[in-house]
């Protein structure tokens, strides 16, 4: 259990960084933008957009998956309510998307990414 522990304190923050999270106007959900670092996620090395419940420490880490994609420039996403955030993501690969998640119903807004604009530097 001891080496369980461990490796959510020690091991698991480095395979994520976050980059930032929003409350939802009651306070009582947070949205957060995470980028995995590794082959960890739904989406190795992409944006990944997880909520959990405000006072869970260390939230990020142990909330719902909502949204996993490669997003050009990174998600944009904002509360518009308690129960409805937006998801706006320039790409055309996404992984995962959950339209509801413990009363909050998750809206995307999507745009193809235009490849013709710029060079592809994934090989």
């Amino acid at each position: 259990m001891v080496l369980v522990g461990l490796y959510f304190w020690l091991v698991f923050p480095i395979d994520w960084e976050t980059i930032s999270y929003k409350k939802a106007p009651g306070g009582k959900m947070v949205a957060y933008h995470l980028q995995s670092k590794s082959e960890a996620g739904d989406a190795p090395y992409g944006d990944h957009i997880i909520l959990n419940r405000n006072y869970w420490p260390l939230g990020q880490y142990y909330g719902e998956t909502v949204f996993a994609a490669y997003c050009n420039g990174g998600p944009k996403y904002r509360w518009q309510n308690n129960h409805l955030l937006q998801v706006e993501c320039d790409t055309d690969k996404v992984m995962k998307k959950i339209e509801v998640f413990n009363d909050v119903y998750i809206q995307y807004i999507g745009k193809p990414h235009n490849k013709a604009n710029e060079a592809d530097v994934r090989s």
